[in-house]
């Protein structure tokens, strides 16, 4: 008599829904760079051994196809919650999160568009000695400077920085 043996295999799925995004724009500084967002995701018993879920950053433009990981976290029960840093290069309108797991593998849908910034450089600082106003008669110019107080919290230690200079409100 022979016996027929038959394995059974398992693809167990999850469902991760939409993350939630406690704020509607970012602007991080060194001072403060930190995000909420929350996540649900159902059934919690399908999670696998050692599933993480990969919090992913799109691009400017909101595209995944570079995606900057800003978290991972091993939570088993649902609702999630968690926090994320911006990175240091993050300017721009269009950015998105969304949450991957690794155990089932499962992407969530993308979140809400939201602005971003990282200003690596938000102090106050002084232009010219604090010379606030200056009297240019036609044709003649005027070299406005950034102030150097020897001290790294000043905007010419960063020298990516940008500036944009403005008379009478008008660039």
């Amino acid at each position: 008599m022979a016996y027929l043996m038959s394995s059974w295999v398992s693809y167990a799925q999850i469902t991760i829904l939409t993350p939630n995004l406690n704020f509607t724009q970012a602007c991080a500084s060194p001072g403060f760079n930190s995000y909420n967002f929350t996540f649900s995701f159902y059934p919690a018993q399908n999670l696998g051994t050692n599933n993480q879920f990969i919090v992913e950053m799109s691009d400017a433009s909101g595209s995944f196809t570079t995606a900057t990981t800003v978290q991972t976290l091993t939570n088993n029960t649902s609702p999630v919650s968690g926090s994320f840093a911006l990175p240091t290069d993050t300017a721009g309108e269009n950015y998105k999160i969304r949450v991957r797991s690794t155990n089932p593998v499962q992407t969530s849908p993308e979140s809400a568009v939201f602005s971003a910034y990282y200003a690596i450089h938000n102090q106050p600082f002084s232009i010219n000695n604090y010379n606030s106003s200056i009297n240019l008669c036609e044709g003649e110019s005027f070299l406005l400077e950034v102030d150097d107080s020897g001290t790294a919290s000043q905007p010419v230690f960063y020298p990516n920085l940008n500036y944009i200079w403005y008379k009478n409100y008008i660039e």
